[in-house]
């Protein structure tokens, strides 16, 4: 591991969502191209909005053999449903007979409950970036117990996204992985705009138990 590399690199940081697109699907009798692969295995969960008549939400995927699937979940009332088919991957969403409905579409497990996968939210240019050595408190999540295994990477602030304390950092350069365990912004001053992220490397586990 490199922080030196980490200050030149381009980023890709991600967040773990069990929704299938980052923003609810209009229905209109067409079809919508999606591209999303939830963890593990998972069923269509949805909820609608705008109900008028009975139909279908139709999703095309594949399954745990990477065979070609679809299903056809109908739905007779505004609110959740869930599927029956357990998907791999999800590539297209269409309906019948719900035009003018729209649908937040997820992923769940066979209780219902939220499958998490990681959905990419931008890529970025590091700004610079530091690596800690001892202990540093941030947001009450220790990090950088070992010189290795903390870094503070500086972004360019931008008004596409914000990110978050458990987003995914990954080097685009080097496939190294790091967890978001703090942000501070800076505004103004004789500093760029921009945020300082304190990050964790993910292959080191917890870094409250390292030594």
């Amino acid at each position: 591991m490199s922080v030196r590399s980490l200050a030149s690199s381009n980023l890709t940081i991600k967040r773990e969502s069990a929704s299938v697109t980052t923003s609810d699907i209009p229905l209109d009798g067409g079809s919508s191209a999606v591209t999303y692969s939830p963890s593990v295995p998972s069923f269509i969960k949805g909820k609608l909005s705008g109900f008028t008549s009975s139909g279908t939400v139709d999703v095309t995927g594949t399954d745990s053999s990477d065979s070609v699937i679809t299903e056809q979940i109908p739905v007779d009332r505004n609110g959740w449903f869930i599927g029956d088919k357990t998907f791999k991957s999800v590539t297209d969403v269409s309906d019948t007979g719900l035009i003018g409905c729209v649908i937040d579409l997820r992923v769940a497990g066979d209780d219902g409950s939220a499958v998490l996968g990681l959905d990419s939210i931008v890529v970025a240019s590091t700004l610079g970036a530091i690596s800690y050595r001892g202990e540093h408190e941030v947001n009450t999540v220790k990090l950088g117990v070992r010189s290795d295994s903390g870094a503070m990477i500086a972004i360019q602030y931008t008004t596409e996204f914000t990110p978050m304390v458990g987003d995914f950092i990954t080097d685009d350069d080097t496939g190294e992985e790091w967890l978001v365990g703090g942000i501070k912004t800076y505004r103004g001053g004789r500093r760029f705009h921009h945020w300082e992220l304190m990050c964790s490397r993910l292959e080191h586990g917890d870094p409250e138990n390292q030594e």
